[in-house]
């Protein structure tokens, strides 16, 4: 399912991966009613580390990034995919929302203590990563696309709150912090 990711140099999908393994995962769930979870991580502040540490050390920081990343946030069956320049997806089939928040929240811990200088992050003074999370049982009247849309809101959340943190997307589809 997953292959060789030339910048990070770790087996994570890719975005086209992701969007083939959404849908798959929500119709499985869907079928045994089941929980998928989706956890949408962002580097903070990526733009200023480039700019004061080069490419070289940005691309350095991806790749240990990606690394706790798969260390961390990977089961067996989950999905860990560069989702963005600087973002990341995991795919969480039958994770319920606790469980997806106690990863999440591992993850972000991880990263902190991968202790990576950023002198121009606003929040630390080291990289740190903002989550954001949705959990939906399948059969909900919801597509994987609104699951995404709600990750996405969630993880909007989390940096518009101060960066660092993990968001939940809650039962209306609002982030809750």
């Amino acid at each position: 399912m997953t292959q060789m990711d030339s910048l990070t140099g770790i087996a994570i999908a890719d975005r086209c991966k992701f969007d083939e393994v959404l849908p798959l995962e929500w119709q499985r769930a869907k079928r045994c009613g089941r929980p998928v979870s989706l956890v949408l991580v962002a580097i903070d502040s990526f733009k200023s580390f480039n700019v004061e540490y080069g490419s070289a050390a940005a691309n350095e920081c991806l790749r240990r990034v990606a690394q706790k990343l798969y260390t961390v946030g990977k089961r067996a069956g989950d999905l860990v995919a560069r989702f963005g320049e600087t973002e990341f997806a995991l795919i969480l089939p039958e994770i319920n929302q606790m469980g997806a928040i106690i990863l999440a929240e591992s993850i972000r811990a991880a990263i902190a203590h991968l202790d990576i200088p950023h002198a121009h992050s606003t929040v630390a003074p080291h990289v740190t990563v903002s989550l954001g999370v949705a959990t939906r049982v399948s059969e909900m009247d919801l597509s994987p696309e609104e699951l995404l849309q709600l990750a996405e809101h969630a993880l909007s959340q989390a940096k518009r709150e101060g960066r660092d943190r993990v968001a939940l997307a809650d039962h209306l589809g609002q982030a809750a912090a």
